[in-house]
């Protein structure tokens, strides 16, 4: 049989057969993976293919032995052979579903494979060699065997192959695309193994053991193809094993080099292990640690909590795995943990809990103060604004009465320029500690921001409130060590009071607003109660800021001149600027009105600016007549006379007017030199350098001593009016000022003295050596124009 055999045919044969066993697994997938309804007819195409494939290696089989066949018989056999390979077709493809393969469905796939392969073969050659059968059970039980051993080894090369396609896929390719080769070709041996099991030897014109070539062919290849699969498996296991020991390195490297604790624990709370920061959280060793309870390492009053937390983490029905506990170290202190736990599951049971304890002291710590900075005040701890306005709101819940409090403190913005914000920081916390002290115990302080404080004074009456409001004020006007310092800070405070004045909250605040602010128009340092008629006060307040807002943008001011006398009363050796407002609806609209209002809002620079620029333009035309007028002086106050822009101002001033430097006098109060010597020195001199005179106003009521006054760079003290006014009728009086003049003398300073306004007190000044006077009984001040004709036009200046 074999003699005879066409070499091209055979070897047709294993081609078909290799494509035949390559084709099967991939049909398989394609039915697995397309579920559409439209793939059935796709599905029994790709069946009868296969199945012409399956026919074709067989029919070609047949013919490539070179045997005669039985004509008779032969187109049965191609009919019969066909219908047979097309239903291992469909079998092979309904069962390639080899990713899920149990034991049971792995033979079934296996044998019906064999079975197929080996009917088709035996029924076929029954037919078409019907007259030269010779059947010989040993060879046919072998066959049968190799046939079983085919099967299954491509079962399962096909098996582990699609179980290492997503670990490694180009491997999968490769060992299914060698195992196509080896099975393919065992495949093909199959036929001849069975044509030689039921043929006889003289028919076949073998030799003696030609026969057994056939099965040591398929024997041979299928020892291959049981071997490849065991190769296959090795290697993956190599792999997974590789992968598991990573793994293990990986889970050891999170477990021991967590920055956090890590702990886990069998089914009864038992510490199996631990890393090394379980150790160090608990300053614990690893052999103290394993076998402890975990119990044992919490706070008593939270074993019910960590109890619960635990039976619902083995449950795996916690929604929220974290918990937040008091951990105990071996010192006796606290920690605050956050444990995040899971279970441990292996083999589909819950063996223990794994879990992730992370150090949250800090943390909490720092939550804990971010939540104390969200209701306190950070530099002086008091309650803040929000924590104010909460409390208020509960206390007008309760319906009882109280008072509220608003508290501003005189001269802090003046501090807080001259020496810094640091110094303005501990004056505050001086603030706090002194109204803690004076407050009765029934009270609520806070700090509002900047130097506004308020008080709620619970279960009080407006009697009451008054007197606590009176003390209060009269604690702050004693000074305050502040870095080893005196410093006096003074309280303006306002109150409302509930339910009298208001029922609501934001009323209640604004009428003590209103009344703190009522106690800054009349002089600060002093305390009020409201009163409806002060909402008038506030909205003419606010009406006058802008009107004088708008008065200084638009020049609606004029700037009156007030003369300076020699003795004689007769020759004025200068005058002083002063700015005056006929507003053309509110009519004349006083000094003592607006000034404080333009220092409070910060208008006073832009007042003061408009008045040094005015009398630039008057001296500069006075001047220019070549008229004799003295020094014009001009007020600055102690606001201004820290301003970065002063001396620049009156420069351009000089400049744009091209005036002399000598045509002016400044007029700084006592107590704004006193608050800055050293800048007050710098900037005076750099005025005295360029000619500007320097008057020092409204000396006698501050503190200024002979030593002091040395320092100053200052040419003329101005005797206070108030001094004058009761010369007549005090003695003491004009000893305070015999003792001005004669400071002034040995400090070689002139003197001139404000609020003359009558010949008697002129006289008493000149007595005692005062040779300038200024008041009403030389002249009142009057506008540029009528200064000009009543005093320069005519001569009588110096």
């Amino acid at each position: 049989m074999f003699v005879n055999a066409d070499l091209l045919l055979v070897l047709l044969v294993m081609l078909l057969s290799i494509v035949s066993y390559h084709l099967a697994p991939i049909f398989a997938a394609i039915r697995k993976y397309n579920t559409k309804p439209s793939f059935r007819t796709n599905h029994w195409v790709m069946s009868l293919l296969l199945g012409f494939m399956f026919w074709m290696t067989h029919v070609t089989a047949v013919f490539s032995a070179g045997l005669p066949v039985s004509e008779k018989w032969f187109s049965l056999y191609l009919v019969l052979s066909f219908c047979l390979c097309s239903m291992i077709a469909i079998f092979s493809i309904r069962s390639g579903d080899t990713e899920n393969l149990n034991t049971s469905a792995y033979f079934k796939t296996g044998f019906g494979m064999s079975a197929g392969i080996v009917m088709v073969d035996f029924i076929g050659y029954m037919v078409i060699f019907s007259d030269h059968l010779e059947i010989k059970p040993l060879l046919i039980l072998f066959a049968l065997l190799l046939s079983v051993a085919f099967s299954f080894s491509g079962v399962r090369l096909l098996l582990i192959a699609l179980q290492d396609r997503e670990m490694n896929r180009s491997r999968s390719i490769r060992y299914r695309t060698a195992g196509s080769i080896i099975g393919g070709i065992a495949l093909s041996g199959i036929p001849y193994v069975i044509m030689t099991s039921v043929l006889d030897f003289e028919f076949a014109e073998g030799g003696k053991y030609v026969y057994l070539l056939p099965f040591l062919f398929v024997f041979f290849l299928n020892f291959i193809l049981t071997l490849i699969p065991d190769l296959y498996s090795q290697t993956m296991m190599y792999e997974q094993t590789e992968r598991i020991h990573e793994k293990e390195e990986r889970f050891r490297s999170l477990f021991h080099q967590s920055p956090d604790a890590v702990i886990s624990t069998d089914l009864e709370g038992t510490i199996t292990s631990v890393n090394k920061i379980a150790g160090v959280m608990t300053q614990l060793n690893e052999s103290e640690l394993i076998g402890l309870r975990f119990l044992k390492l919490i706070h008593k009053e939270d074993h019910q909590k960590v109890l619960h937390y635990f039976s619902e983490i083995v449950k795996g029905t916690l929604i929220d795995n974290d918990l937040s506990l008091k951990l105990k170290q071996k010192n006796g202190d606290d920690l605050d943990i956050l444990i995040t736990a899971v279970r441990q599951v292996v083999n589909n049971e819950v063996v223990g809990v794994y879990g992730v304890i992370k150090d949250i002291t800090e943390s909490k710590k720092a939550q804990t103060r971010i939540n104390y900075l969200a209701y306190h005040d950070e530099l002086t701890g008091l309650p803040n604004r929000r924590f104010f306005v909460q409390k208020l709101s509960e206390v007008i819940a309760k319906e009882k009465t109280f008072a509220v409090l608003s508290l501003d403190f005189d001269r802090f913005k003046r501090l807080n320029d001259l020496y810094g914000y640091a110094f303005g920081d501990q004056v505050f916390i001086k603030i706090a500690e002194r109204l803690s002290a004076v407050l009765p115990e029934r009270s609520f302080a806070a700090r509002l921001g900047g130097d506004e404080f308020s008080v709620i004074l619970l279960d009080v009456s407006l009697e009451e409130a008054n007197e606590h409001a009176h003390d209060m004020v009269h604690h702050f006007r004693l000074p305050m060590k502040v870095r080893g310092n005196d410093c006096l800070v003074t309280a303006s405070i306002g109150a409302s009071h509930y339910p009298t004045h208001s029922t609501d909250e934001e009323l209640l605040l604004k009428y003590a607003d209103i009344a703190m602010y009522d106690v800054k128009v009349n002089g600060s340092n002093s305390w009020s109660i409201y009163t409806p008629e002060m909402n008038d006060k506030m909205i003419e307040k606010i009406k006058i800021e802008n009107e004088l807002r708008k008065a200084i943008q638009y020049k609606e001011l004029t700037v009156y001149f007030q003369p300076k006398f020699k003795e004689n009363l007769s020759t004025i050796i200068g005058a002083e600027a002063l700015v005056r407002w006929n507003h053309k609806e509110l009519g004349f609209i006083p000094p003592s009105t607006f000034i404080p209002i333009a220092e409070e809002t910060g208008l006073i620079f832009d007042l003061e600016r408009f008045v040094i620029g005015e009398v630039g333009k008057h001296v500069q035309q006075w001047e220019s007549k070549k008229l004799s007028f003295g020094r014009i002086s001009i007020n600055i106050s102690h606001l201004h006379l820290y301003q970065d822009d002063l001396v620049q101002t009156i420069d351009d001033v000089l400049s744009i007017y091209n005036i002399r430097a000598s045509s002016l006098e400044l007029e700084i109060t006592e107590t704004a030199m006193m608050d800055n010597e050293l800048e007050a020195n710098m900037k005076l001199s750099m005025l005295r350098d360029r000619g500007i005179e320097i008057s020092m106003d409204d000396f006698g009521t501050g503190y200024s001593s002979l030593s002091y006054l040395q320092k100053l760079n200052i040419d003329r003290l101005k005797i206070d009016q108030s001094f004058i006014k009761e010369m007549e009728h005090q003695n003491g009086n004009e000893a305070i000022v015999s003792m001005i003049i004669s400071m002034a003398r040995h400090l070689n300073l002139k003197v001139i003295a404000e609020g003359v306004e009558t010949l008697t007190q002129k006289e008493l000044l000149s007595n005692l050596g005062c040779l300038e006077f200024q008041g009403y009984l030389g002249g009142r001040p009057i506008p540029a124009d009528e200064f000009f004709a009543e005093y320069l036009a005519s001569g009588k200046a110096s």
